[in-house]
């Protein structure tokens, strides 16, 4: 993961969750990717549908934990893509997946700032109602997604509008 990233992990999910470590909420962290590669912004949109995970560009996927004494832990997995071999990728093309990948990033860190409020909220509730309120921020989760078009509304695109 580039330095980029990392920060942009730490600014997005770290800067706007401090509430989880007063709450002493456990949380672990992992950042995947799987590897594309393309000459052309076509290319890559195609090489992000067929290996991307669930069909999608990145995925966000959050777990909670909660003990009997009211112990709770997220477990959080963000998927995304790593471009590799981008020699044959022209600057401005090149310039345009970054960009994309910048958007998709802060997308992805806002559903893992999502499952953070709902681990928070089972934590503040002192583990009670649990099913309830994982079942509210889960539906949270999915109108993120309908609202921003999965990100598209945020940048999640491909700007020159490449044909699929």
């Amino acid at each position: 993961m580039s330095f980029r990233s990392c920060l942009i992990l730490y600014l997005c999910f770290f800067g706007a969750s401090i509430h989880a470590d007063e709450l002493k909420i456990n949380k672990n962290i992992v950042v995947e990717s799987y590897l594309i590669s393309g000459s052309s912004l076509e290319n890559l949109w195609k090489e992000m549908d067929k290996k991307g995970p669930d069909g999608n560009w990145g995925l966000t996927h959050w777990k909670i934990h909660w003990t009997p004494g009211c112990d709770v832990s997220i477990d959080i997995t963000i998927t995304l893509p790593k471009l590799v071999g981008s020699g044959t990728l022209s600057g401005t093309d090149r310039l345009i997946f970054e960009r994309m990948l910048v958007a998709l990033e802060t997308h992805e860190n806002h559903h893992a700032r999502i499952g953070t409020y709902a681990a928070e909220e089972i934590k503040r509730y002192d583990c009670k109602n649990t099913d309830q309120i994982a079942a509210y921020w889960k539906s949270v989760n999915k109108r993120f997604d309908l609202d921003t078009k999965h990100g598209q509304r945020e940048g999640v695109d491909l700007a020159r509008k490449t044909k699929k």
